[in-house]
């Protein structure tokens, strides 16, 4: 293990509080309000994706997943800077690099995590604060990653709050 990794702090990259992706839902209600939870389509993304880079909040997310819990979570958050998380395994893993190595963006979050049943890596990378790259990134993540198609039914989370 590496020293100067503290598995007991929460990562730069996500909002404070939080160790791990799954406290981001965890947050508690004084500190996050839940604007949606909405059913869409995974071709809806652009408008869910715009309404976050409109915002005047100081943290802003958006979850993205399959409704049927097939396929994994998208976290798409912005603190200063949009960044998107996704963890994934090692079918998956290729997956993602290759998309964003065709993007010309490089992770700023690598993460191996192992437990009992699966390796599974964390990932994070910039992305492009610009209204048509954004989406078109996150859509292309979700249909190479998961096989996602545009009409695929998908749960929008949107949250945002003024202080972190």
């Amino acid at each position: 293990m590496n020293s100067f990794v503290n598995l007991q702090k929460r990562s730069v990259q996500l909002p404070k509080g939080c160790k791990d992706l799954i406290d981001v839902l965890r947050l508690p209600s004084a500190l996050n309000t839940v604007d949606r939870i909405e059913v869409g389509r995974l071709a809806d993304t652009e408008h869910y994706l715009s309404q976050l880079l409109q915002s005047a909040g100081k943290l802003k997310m958006l979850l993205i997943s399959s409704l049927d819990g097939q396929a994994g979570r998208v976290l798409i958050h912005d603190e200063g800077a949009l960044t998107v998380t996704i963890f994934v395994d090692s079918v998956r893993e290729e997956a993602v690099r290759s998309l964003f190595v065709e993007a010309g963006i490089n992770p700023t979050w690598d993460y191996a995590m192992n437990n009992e049943r699966v390796a599974t890596r964390g990932l994070i990378y910039p992305l492009p604060a610009d209204a048509p790259r954004a989406p078109q990134l996150t859509i292309d993540l979700m249909r190479r990653a998961y096989g996602l198609a545009d009409e695929a039914e998908v749960e929008f989370l949107y949250a945002e709050r003024d202080a972190a």
